[in-house]
């Protein structure tokens, strides 16, 4: 599917743990193209459990809206709002 995020066209995909980026020191759950990248893209881990998935999108969204932010500052945000969704009952 195609998303707009503060103006920025993104390709959003799940895929398989096969066809997500590979790393020596961890899984992949999901990444996102800088906003100035041409064919931009998110890929989120389509293996993931609903809230891990949950927190992932957010993940990725914070990254794509405001790419100066840093890793622990995302993670820490999609971490806490996924959390807060799922006790206001959000679910898949």
């Amino acid at each position: 599917m195609h998303v707009t995020i503060f103006g920025k066209a993104y390709r959003w995909l799940f895929l398989p743990p096969s066809k997500m980026p590979k790393s020596k020191k961890f899984k992949i759950e999901g990444e996102c193209h800088p906003p100035d990248a041409p064919g931009k893209t998110i890929k989120i881990d389509n293996s993931l459990s609903d809230s891990e998935s949950l927190r992932v999108v957010i993940h990725e969204y914070g990254h794509a809206s405001d790419w100066h932010k840093s890793e622990e500052w995302i993670d820490e945000h999609s971490t806490g709002l996924a959390r807060l969704l799922i006790k206001l009952g959000w679910h898949r």
